[in-house]
């Protein structure tokens, strides 16, 4: 080493060669330094130089001329007493060496043992020692300066969150990759080093199959160009992963190409929810749309063909077509409600309802739907927690799940129904990204019929989708979804070909106690002579309702708008029994029209009729009020029991 070569060289007690020292530099360092046995220095203990006032002198005499200084007796300067005191220097002798970059070093002899009179030879010597010195100072710090660079590029590497492979164009092997590419495709380093870029792919890409645009790529890259695309990993356990990749050649090679890699799996898949979700309120917005004026067409439809049928002079023909004509209203007004079902519109009269009395009390129902060949099994959880829903809607999508369950099972089966208890945990959420964490009440629907494949179980909640050879209104699943969604639950679909499939369903749990499931009112309606004020826009509704109530022996006052209902309330108020409001009226609509009648009268009895249920403000003022509702299209006898309940109540 050179600073060893000057020791022996000029026969003193210590060499050495101290770090950059710029003007400004407050602590000296001193990496390279030999020395005699009896005098160690400054490295040898150490220690670094403090830059004091005399250090700091003596250093700018060396970097203000380029040749040798001596210190000591009769020398060129004498010795600071601190720099003698410090590391017990009699002499001195240095130069300032100047690297090609950077500042300058110092580079000098310590004589300890004696003082030492440095003449001109030994000047000359020290500084044709300093040129050589320079130029292997210069190879020194272009290696230190590659060996940085390589660190840095290696911390580089090995830290970054974008996976990175090294790809050899010529023999088509991964010859280097970081911990990330590592994670992304489970692989172990033993495992993906000499693999290809085929063995971690699937055959086909989303562009063309793997091998073709491998060719494709490394063409473009090699030609200059950064392609940027979307590439298909396979992992280890045989998960697909979807990248975000470009394509780089290495500077100074012909073979190899980085690959950098962005996981964005996670990405795609928000973003065919979000698709998912907006496919599924279009949908829901053209239904709610179409709804108010549909149901006002069918209430027609359904009202006078239900007087018509129930009219004894009709002859028994008519009456068979008119049954027609009314099965067909209904069938209509059934998919209405299952497009407002599925985007989420219609109104939800919710209660805290046990599923398992729920599911029990429709038992009988149930085994007769689905007949002998299939064996109905109940299998009711214990302690099973309250649920806060409408029951009506829950049994409309109970339903479509035993009949679909049925006609998976055509040669028979068993239909498994099961309720349970379940808590769901953040981690299990970041494995299941459909679920939220909280506290559910879990039913499972379950046959053992011909299931379905993948590619069907992604479909079967869009709406019109259906697996059935006759054809399906494709409306039942995406129904039952849009219930579960509105309840703030959640549905999901199990299944496999020939094993069957099972749906489980969970509802959030509520501390309250559960509603007692009682029967449907099948009695007959009785009439009344009490004053009804009805206001309701559709002139054909409003016929219709004024007719079915009059035959009931009720007196009717008939308005086409909420301002026409909230003045003839002032000056007839009195005798009036009950108002019956649309809730979308021209002028004032029902929501309004209630609150000033309500100021007239605070005790005023109020059934709403509704056949547009988006707009939420009027629906949820009626529930959230406790007052009726009455959804269109509703039966001549659905009004007269809603009419006669009301009126029945106590004021």
């Amino acid at each position: 080493m050179i600073v060893e070569f000057l020791l022996d060289r000029m026969s003193a007690d210590r060499a050495w060669l101290i770090a950059p020292s710029g003007a400004n530099t407050e602590v000296i360092e001193v990496p390279y330094e030999a020395h005699q046995p009896d005098f160690p220095g400054a490295r040898t203990r150490d220690r670094d130089l403090a830059d004091n006032g005399d250090f700091v002198l003596l250093r700018s005499r060396l970097l203000e001329q380029n040749e040798p200084i001596s210190y000591g007796p009769d020398q060129d300067f004498e010795l600071p007493a601190t720099m003698t005191e410090f590391s017990k220097i009699q002499s001195q002798l240095a130069i300032a060496v100047r690297p090609a970059s950077g500042d300058p070093w110092l580079f000098g002899l310590h004589q300890c043992s004696h003082p030492r009179s440095w003449n001109e030879a030994d000047k000359r010597l020290l500084k044709s020692i300093a040129l050589r010195t320079t130029d292997r100072l210069n190879t020194l710090l272009l290696l230190r300066e590659k060996q940085q660079g390589e660190e840095q590029y290696r911390q580089l590497f090995e830290s970054a969150p974008e996976a990175i492979v090294i790809f050899n164009l010529k023999s088509g092997l991964i010859e280097n990759f970081n911990p990330a590419m590592l994670e992304m495709v489970g692989y172990s380093d033993e495992q993906l080093r000499g693999m290809t870029v085929q063995d971690i792919s699937p055959d086909l890409q989303p562009d063309g199959s793997t091998g073709e645009r491998v060719e494709q790529l490394s063409t473009m890259t090699l030609g200059g160009q950064s392609p940027r695309f979307e590439w298909i990993y396979r992992t280890k356990a045989g998960a697909d992963v979807i990248a975000e990749v470009q394509l780089q050649q290495l500077a100074g090679s012909d073979n190899l190409l980085r690959v950098t890699a962005i996981d964005i799996t996670d990405r795609r898949r928000l973003e065919e929810q979000l698709r998912q979700a907006q496919k599924m309120e279009s949908v829901g917005e053209l239904a709610s749309g179409i709804a108010h004026d549909f149901n006002n067409l069918l209430q027609g439809i359904l009202g006078f063909s239900d007087l018509l049928i129930e009219n004894p002079e009709v002859q028994e023909t008519h009456r068979k077509q008119l049954r027609h004509i009314h099965d067909a209203a209904t069938r209509a007004a059934t998919l209405t409600r299952q497009l407002l079902a599925f985007g989420r519109r219609q109104v939800l009269d919710k209660q805290d309802v046990s599923l398992n009395d729920l599911i029990d009390h429709n038992r009988e129902m149930i085994e007769r739907l689905i007949g002998t060949h299939i064996e109905f099994d109940f299998i009711p959880g214990h302690s099973l927690g309250t649920v806060h829903i409408d029951p009506v809607q829950l049994e409309q999508v109970l339903l479509n799940l035993y009949l679909n369950a049925r006609d998976a099972m055509s040669e028979g089966g068993v239909l498994t129904i099961e309720t349970e208890n379940i808590l769901i945990t953040g981690e299990y959420c970041r494995t299941h990204r459909w679920a939220s964490p909280g506290r559910y009440v879990m039913i499972s629907v379950s046959d053992n019929g011909s299931g379905m494949d993948n590619e069907t179980l992604k479909q079967i909640f869009e709406p019109f989708f259906s697996t059935k050879a006759e054809g399906g209104s494709g409306l039942g699943l995406s129904m039952a979804y849009g219930i579960v969604q509105q309840h703030d639950g959640m549905i999901q679909a199990y299944s496999e070909p020939g094993k069957g499939t099972t749906f489980k369903i969970y509802f959030p749990q509520t501390e309250r106690p559960a509603t007692t499931v009682g029967n449907k009112l099948s009695e007959r309606i009785q009439g009344g002579s009490e004053t009804l004020l009805i206001a309701e826009d559709d002139p054909t509704i409003l016929e219709l309702a004024k007719t079915v109530l009059e035959d009931a022996g009720y007196q009717i006052l008939a308005v086409t708008n909420g301002r026409e209902a909230v003045d003839l309330y002032q000056t007839q108020g009195d005798s009036i029994d009950l108002v019956l409001l649309d809730v979308i009226m021209p002028q004032l609509g029902g929501k309004q029209a209630f609150e000033m009648i309500h100021n007239l009268n605070p005790d005023v009895r109020c059934l709403f009729c509704s056949g547009y249920s988006t707009n939420g403000i009027h629906t949820d003022f009626v529930l959230r009020q406790g007052l009726q509702l009455l959804q269109k299209p509703f039966t001549p006898s659905d009004l007269l029991r809603h009419v006669r309940q009301i009126l029945d109540k106590p004021a």
